[in-house]
């Protein structure tokens, strides 16, 4: 067990040790894009050919969306779709560490020359 005596903030640490051989596959590459996509940058709620009708009600369904509307009515006009979520900073959640353990999950699933030497991720 390591002790640690220099300054110390009461920020919340995970470590971790990881093997990988060679260059992450297609496969590998694709499956952690897609987590991300789905896991991490939130819920489309419009697409660039949204009513008017259909923005202002994710304007009344979405947190912060009708303070931010002329921003998000230029996005679209760009052919860019619009995305909302949340992220919990609650320093008893356990959701980074979840998220690691996933990715790492995928990567070895999909290949034999990933694994994990050490986690410690649940301190």
């Amino acid at each position: 067990m390591k002790i640690r005596i220099d300054f110390v903030t009461n920020s919340s640490s995970a470590s971790f040790i990881l093997a990988h051989k060679g260059e992450f596959s297609d496969a590998q590459k694709k499956a952690l894009a897609d987590y991300v996509i789905d896991k991490m940058l939130g819920e489309k709620i419009l697409d660039p050919g949204a009513t008017e009708e259909e923005i202002q009600e994710v304007a009344e369904d979405y947190y912060k969306v009708e303070d931010h509307l002329d921003e998000i009515k230029q996005a679209l006009a760009e052919g860019k779709s619009i995305y909302s979520g949340d992220v919990s900073f609650d320093p008893n959640a356990v959701q980074y560490p979840d998220v690691l353990e996933e990715v790492w999950g995928i990567l070895d699933e999909l290949s034999d020359d990933f694994e994990i030497i050490d986690d410690d991720l649940y301190i």
